[in-house]
């Protein structure tokens, strides 16, 4: 997950206003950004299995978390707008 992490993340920043395309705003290609590179941290690191552990179920709770908040509130405090495809990657996120 950390690779597709990192791809959204950047793709955020690049791809924030192309038609057709999943309009990730800024908040979101940040916090991609920042949990993909923890994440190959903890991989190509000397992390333990404990902490690679502990950071799976964070990324899984957090996913889960976003799932709900843009299944209730489609545009959060205008922070985000989340979609069904970025519903479907949460739910991705969270399960694994």
């Amino acid at each position: 997950m950390t690779n597709r992490q990192l791809l959204i993340g950047w793709g955020g920043f690049v791809l924030v206003r192309v038609p057709g395309v999943v309009q990730l705003d800024l908040f979101q290609s940040f916090t991609y950004l920042v949990l993909g590179a923890i994440g190959l941290k903890l991989g190509f690191g000397s992390a333990s299995t404990y902490q690679r552990a502990t950071y799976a179920r964070t990324v899984g709770i957090f996913g889960l978390t976003w799932l709900a908040l843009g299944l209730t509130f489609p545009n959060f405090l205008d922070l985000f707008h989340l979609e069904v495809p970025e519903h479907i990657f949460h739910t991705i996120l969270g399960v694994t």
